[in-house]
């Protein structure tokens, strides 16, 4: 992927572990590669954008829309803004970094309309604009899905039931992509816990369960700066040893 021409297809990519995904994958792409980069947030978008030396283009897309239009013209009109055709890349690579935390203990989750909404955002919207880069990129010839995970879609942590679920629906998920799809190289990557809003302004404050919350304040001492992570994370995809639709973790060996 870092020696060819590559599409290289970013959500989430405003801030945070997004971001530093964009920049430091830019520092290893080849310069006639080109990225679209996506998130909610136009200002900081546009804000990565310039720190990238690849052709780029930014659009604001909402992960949790229904609009089935959105994402059957997204990454087609992205092209087109970038003047480029996907017979001209050898690689096509998609980062899910998009998602969202809320912190209710489950008795508390009567609202349909509430849960329906975070699923939106965490597990559909992924699914059909993963789907969407399947079918736009079908002819490229090597393909990378990415999509990332954490601890949490492995173990239960109290008052993160909806997170919990939706990241170990996302990680089957696209062991299903790894397992219809054998070429297209498929990897779950849990970064560890990082310094970011959601560990700062949401795990830390808006934890409901009491020991939940204290570990997490705890922790964010400790936690792992984004671009530490992406470091480790490329060293994975260098290795290329990882088993097709694995969930790694930045502490595994």
């Amino acid at each position: 992927m870092f020696s060819g021409k590559t599409v290289c297809i970013i959500t989430g990519a405003s801030r945070g572990l997004g971001k530093s995904i964009a920049l430091n994958f830019s520092n290893l792409f080849t310069k006639d590669s080109v990225f679209i980069l996506l998130a909610r947030d136009d200002k900081s978008l546009s804000d990565t954008k310039q720190a990238i030396s690849q052709k780029c283009v930014t659009q604001y897309f909402d992960q949790g829309t229904l609009d089935q239009s959105v994402f059957d013209s997204l990454l087609p009109r992205c092209l087109n803004e970038l003047h480029v055709n996907t017979e001209e890349f050898e690689h096509a690579c998609i980062v899910h970094n998009a998602g969202t935390l809320e912190c209710e203990m489950t008795e508390d989750l009567v609202s349909v309309q509430s849960v329906s909404n975070y699923f939106n955002v965490n597990l559909i919207g992924a699914v059909a604009l993963n789907a969407s880069f399947l079918r736009v990129f079908q002819h490229v010839e090597h393909k990378l899905v990415i999509g990332i995970s954490s601890l949490a879609a492995l173990q239960p942590i109290n008052s993160w039931a909806l997170y919990c679920s939706a990241k170990a629906a996302r990680d089957m998920y696209f062991k299903h992509v790894a397992s219809e799809y054998p070429a297209i190289r498929v990897l779950n990557y849990a970064p560890g816990p990082l310094r970011t809003d959601m560990l700062t302004k949401t795990a830390c404050t808006e934890s409901k369960d009491p020991q939940v919350l204290k570990v997490f304040k705890d922790l964010a001492a400790k936690a792992l700066s984004c671009d530490t992570s992406v470091l480790k994370l490329i060293e994975i995809l260098k290795g290329n040893k990882f088993k097709n639709g694995d969930h790694v973790d930045y502490y595994d060996e």
